[in-house]
């Protein structure tokens, strides 16, 4: 609307200003008008027009029925419907146009109980929407009535509606509007309407300046009502009304801004700005009318032109006038500055430089800027300094002009000849009239680089205590290297061959004693490991010495000596069983015992994981040149099973002697296997020997090598001893071929005793539906504390977790994500525990709430703790015996889990050079778990690991499809024959969420060829193609000597005759 007012304003401006004037009383709803009725009452009538046609300026108007449509020059046409209509036979519609721009449409109709009216503004020539001024609504016959009313300059509306004058507590809606654009005025609230009552408005005001509006509402004997409001305002403000430049060269011409702005509410008047006054120095960049409506603001720039007489400082105050209409808010802008002659000014970035510590001939370098922040050019006499040879300054030369705003940077460096402090200056001369003369200061050290050996703690004596025997314990030794130049030394072990060291303090292992050099870089450290390998016999102590030599820090001595100590105890045993081998190679010692008592108590601990009236049943079956029933199958429940450890632990059915019939086992096994209704059936065979008797049954002899494995019955085979005494291949073969799994322990020396316990717990927990996650094996010394981290998932409903020490149990807890301890006297709702406790190992058993996953969601933690005491006995009757040695212990967990790993090796016979296959399936309540890090991890013949395989879900690994959960990979390395053990481990995210692991150790032998023993030039067995070829060939040139005799004694045969 305002830009159409202000078009016709400028026409206005050309024709004499009576004229205007008399324009402006005919139009006076120009959007630039100010709001200033005159005072005294509003009585002037609007007649509203019910013709289908008019005209008003440029607007044409039509009507059909209660649709009006306006055309509109320059803009679209207006098209309004009168809303709120009751019925077709009382639709009543009629116009009025207000001013020049403005249009009310009122529109009523009627029914029996009910009348409605409406009033509507719309301002034509903008596109703001229409303005409901009234929306009457009665339950009454007669017809409202409405008025309108206008002041005498056509500016105010007021709008009276009542119901009838007989009607009883009628209403009244009384309101003012300004009459150009519609906007509310002042209103009085609706009130109750008593015969007689009569409403008026008026301008409030005296000589002729209206003060306000008021309403009045006179009742019969009753004081009058009033409602007065305040008039719409033409508000104006200039921020900041006065900008100081503050001191400006004279060669300068800055800017500030002014921010012009008309804070009205949405009634109150327009600001028309149509000049700011360009003064001496000041000047309005840019500037040109404008319009500010209620709400608006526009930001102008001030530009000053300084100006002074030369060598002095003119004062510059000066007022630019503003042009507005109305005049209201501040009339000028005050423009304020101090002139100037213009000056160059040297700034430094740094009144000095300070080298600190650098090292004799070498160079340090140094950034000195010289910057500019007058105004004309900065310029520079001859540089003074540096006048020492440690310091230089480049470029050299003289220093050019730097013109205004700008800089230029100077090197400046030191080299120092020798290890003492260095001090000098730079001094410049320049034309800047407040410091002509500025003097940077440099300083500097020379340092001849040293290192330093600190070894943390100061130790002088590794006291190893007493050590099981099998066991390793190492402790560290901290080397570290404060100075600033390379620390060299020389490590040593010498002494007792059970003492060795490793710089790598994570890897546990026997190190060496060969002498190494070392070197440690400034402000870095180095970590040893310094083993005790407690091997036989036993006794002690044995002695040592850890020796640093040549040691190159010239502060110190060149040699450091730490004494090193320990004595051997002996080892304890440990059981394991169920399909228990007996025969007198079980009487062989191991580092722990004999094989037989390592056997039983495996087998306690095997049985103790059986569940109790859940259905479980155990056989115990033990052979040597037969085999015998101990315990035929039978339901586990708490007595059977404690008769059941008692049979594996003390029966002398169980002691060594005799041959070996591997098949007469087996047999006696399966024959207590022949519930085929049962979910699960499985034999745990158990052999330290080859089979050297077979089984004698009804049909004839039977061994390994006829046996018929019944269908559904899975065999786990566990080769124990060394691998030349044992029967791995065809016991490998028989685990392969039934489904199950095999392993090969070698020696039982060291800590790898656990591993035997560890696989009768992996098939216990298997065969239970549940899921190795991990079995780590730790050593923990006297007053310290491990914590396993156990990352348990949605997918998981019960955990098994099992503690085993050679001796004796230390304190443990089971702490979950939110902190709650386990075993507790009461477990939290939902969550069901169990413990066992054997002598050396504990069971604890956690049913989880499968139904609130969030309550068990994350990493759990097994904390074991050595408190100088652990806990002898079973859980009948248990005391503390003091220790305060180190002691080994292995953890193995298994979830029972809805995430399933299976792992499989190829079952084919291998070879020396044959590759073997690896494969491992992932599955998550069926659904195949994809995108996995999956990898197996074998153990060689020798015991030594070897390097991980990792396995591909690709679909070109032997996997099967790609993303199809089936990862698969080869192993390639089987140059040795022997029995190799594969830990497949995966880990990933659950699709229920969490991160999972899962573990799995299966076995392979790689079979000597039984025939051929020679080896290639590089050590590896020849295969077995090769010498299938080799015997062809033989066969061949026999055959053809053969031939070449046979014709040499025809042709002798023909001659004679």
């Amino acid at each position: 609307m305002y830009h159409t007012v202000r078009h016709r304003m400028a026409h206005a401006r050309l024709i004499h200003s009576l004229f205007i004037l008399l324009l402006c009383w005919l139009l006076p709803f120009n959007a630039s008008a100010q709001f200033n009725p005159a005072p005294g009452p509003i009585n002037d009538s609007i007649q509203f027009n019910a013709s289908t046609s008019a005209t008003s300026g440029p607007y044409s108007l039509t009507r059909s029925g209660m649709s009006f449509t306006v055309s509109r020059p320059g803009l679209a046409d207006f098209t309004f419907t009168a809303p709120g209509l009751l019925g077709a036979s009382t639709e009543q519609a009629a116009h009025a146009f207000i001013g020049s721009d403005g249009l009310l449409i009122r529109s009523s109709s009627s029914t029996n109980i009910e009348n409605r009216t409406t009033l509507v503004f719309k301002q034509l020539d903008t596109a703001d929407p229409v303005q409901t001024l009234v929306n009457h609504q009665a339950f009454l016959t007669d017809q409202p009535t409405v008025q309108i009313r206008r002041s005498s300059d056509g500016l105010v509306l007021f709008t009276w509606t009542a119901h009838a004058d007989a009607a009883i507590n009628d209403t009244f809606d009384i309101a003012l509007y300004r009459g150009d654009t519609g906007r509310h005025l002042c209103g009085m609230i609706p009130f109750n309407r008593d015969p007689g009552d009569q409403t008026t408005a008026e301008v409030l005001g005296s000589g002729g300046n209206a003060t306000g509006l008021r309403i009045t509402r006179t009742r019969q004997n009753f004081p009058d009502v009033t409602q007065d409001c305040a008039l719409p305002q033409a508000l104006f403000e200039a921020t900041p009304q006065a900008i100081d430049f503050g001191e400006v060269a004279n060669n300068q011409s800055p800017q500030l801004q002014v921010t012009l702005s008309n804070p009205g509410g949405p009634a109150d008047d327009a600001i028309e700005v149509s000049a700011i006054a360009t003064t001496t120095h000041c000047t309005p960049v840019g500037f040109t009318p404008l319009t500010l409506m209620p709400g608006d603001s526009t930001p102008v720039s001030i530009q000053l032109n300084p100006q002074n007489p030369p060598g002095q400082v003119a004062v510059i105050n000066e007022d630019m006038a503003i042009t507005r209409n109305p005049a209201a808010g501040p009339a000028a802008i005050n423009c304020q500055a101090q002139s100037r002659d213009p000056v160059p000014q040297l700034t430094l970035n740094a009144g000095g430089l300070d080298f600190g510590q650098v090292n004799v001939g070498v160079a340090a370098t140094r950034s000195l800027i010289l910057s500019n922040t007058g105004e004309i050019d900065l310029t520079f006499q001859p540089v003074t300094g540096p006048t020492l040879a440690e310091f230089s300054l480049a470029p050299a030369g003289p220093i050019a002009a730097i013109p205004a705003g700008q800089s230029t940077t100077l090197s400046v460096s030191f080299t120092p000849s020798a290890a003492q402090v260095f001090n000098d200056s730079i001094g410049f001369t320049t034309n800047d009239p407040v410091s002509p003369t500025r003097t940077v200061s440099l300083t500097g050290t020379g340092h001849i680089p040293q290192p330093r050996f600190v070894m943390d703690p100061a130790l002088n004596r590794l006291d190893y205590g007493e050590v099981e025997q099998g066991y390793r314990y190492g402790k560290g030794v901290r080397i570290r290297n404060p100075g600033d130049a390379l620390l060299s030394f020389t490590v040593d072990v010498a002494g007792d061959a059970r003492f060795s060291y490793s710089d790598q303090p994570n890897q546990p292992g026997v190190g060496q004693q060969t002498s190494r050099n070392i070197t440690i870089a400034p402000m870095s450290e180095r970590t040893f490991r310094v083993t005790f390998d407690a091997r036989a016999p036993d006794g002690g102590p044995y002695n040592g010495t850890f020796d640093i030599t040549n040691i190159n820090d010239t502060n110190g001595p060149p040699t450091r000596t730490v004494d090193l100590e320990g004595s051997v105890i002996p080892g304890k045993t440990l059981d394991v069983a169920l399909i228990l081998d007996r025969s007198g190679s079980m009487n062989e010692p191991t580092a722990d015992g004999s094989k037989a008592q390592t056997l039983r108590r495996a087998s306690a601990l095997f049985l103790q994981l059986l569940r109790e009236n859940a259905g479980d049943r155990a056989a115990i079956v033990s052979y040597n040149t037969q085999a015998g029933l101990l315990e035929p199958l039978t339901l586990i429940d708490a007595q059977t099973r404690a008769d059941l450890i008692d049979t594996v632990t003390n029966s002398p059915d169980l002691n060594p002697s005799g041959a070996t019939s591997i098949a007469a086992g087996l047999l006696e096994g399966f024959g207590q296997l022949t519930d085929a209704g049962r979910d699960v059936r499985a034999a745990l065979i158990v052999s330290d020997g080859k089979e050297n008797t077979p089984a004698q049954t009804s049909g004839g002899p039977v061994d390994l090598n006829t046996i018929a494995l019944p269908p559904g019955v899975g065999v786990h085979s566990l080769a124990l001893g060394r691998q030349q005494d044992v029967d791995t291949a065809r016991l490998t073969d028989i685990a392969n071929r039934s489904g199950g799994t095999s392993q090969y322990t070698g020696d039982l020396t060291g800590l790898n005793v656990f591993d035997v316990e560890k696989f009768f717990l992996q098939v216990a927990t298997t065969l239970l539906g549940q899921q190795p996650v991990l079995d780590p094996i730790y050593t923990i010394a006297p007053g310290q504390t491990f914590e396993t981290p156990i990352p348990l998932i949605p997918a998981d409903k019960e955990v098994t977790i099992a503690l085993m020490f050679k001796q004796g149990v230390l304190p443990y807890s089971v702490i979950a994500p939110d902190g709650t301890v386990f075993p507790t006297a009461s477990p939290p709702n939902g969550f069901g525990q169990s413990v066992e406790e054997l002598p050396t190992a504990r069971l604890f058993r956690l049913k989880l709430p499968s139904d609130d996953p969030q309550r068990y969601q994350g990493v759990w933690k097994l904390q074991v703790a050595h408190q100088g005491f652990m806990w002898v006995g079973d859980g009948k009757k248990r005391v503390q015996e003091k220790i305060g040695t180190p002691i080994a212990y292995a953890v193995a967990v298994a979830a029972g889990s809805n995430l399933r790993m299976f792992a499989f090796v190829s079952p084919q016979p291998a070879y020396p050079g044959d590759r073997i296959g690896l494969n491992a399936s992932l599955a998550e309540e069926g659904v195949p778990v994809s995108g996995a890090a999956v990898e197996a991890i074998p153990t060689l013949p020798n015991g030594t690991p070897g390097s991980p395989v990792t396995l591909h879900d690709d679909g070109t690994h032997n996997d099967g499809e790609a993303g199809d959960g089936e990862y698969g990979g080869e192993f390639t390395h089987t140059l040795q024959a022997g029995g190799y053990s594969f830990l497949f481990r995966a880990s990933g995210s659950s699709t229920r969420g969490g991160q999972f692991t899962r573990e799995q150790v299966l076995g392979k032998t790689v079979l000597a060829h039984p025939d051929f023993t020679g080896t290639d030039p590089q050590g590896r067995d020849c295969c077995t193609p090769t010498l299938r070829l080799l015997r062809i060939i033989i066969v061949l040139l026999v055959i053809a000597v053969l031939l070449m005799l046979g014709r040499f004694w025809w042709s002798r045969q023909m001659r004679v005759h």
